[in-house]
């Protein structure tokens, strides 16, 4: 489980791969220390550098 979220796997998705819970997921990642990646929707695009407009550059 550990292993398919670090290479970008949705808690979501690994829980319906292996027939379990979201939350028995996100404990387990939790519990090997794994660092769990923020949600999606308005708070990833704040947090993400990578969605932010460039910075504007002075001609």
């Amino acid at each position: 489980m550990t292993r398919d979220y670090e290479v970008g796997a949705s808690i979501e998705a690994v829980a319906d791969e292996h027939g379990t819970s979201y939350g028995t997921v996100r404990r387990i990642l939790i519990k090997n220390k794994v660092k769990i990646r923020p949600h999606g929707g308005q708070n990833a695009i704040e947090l993400s550098p990578l969605l932010r407009p460039p910075p504007s550059r002075a001609d």
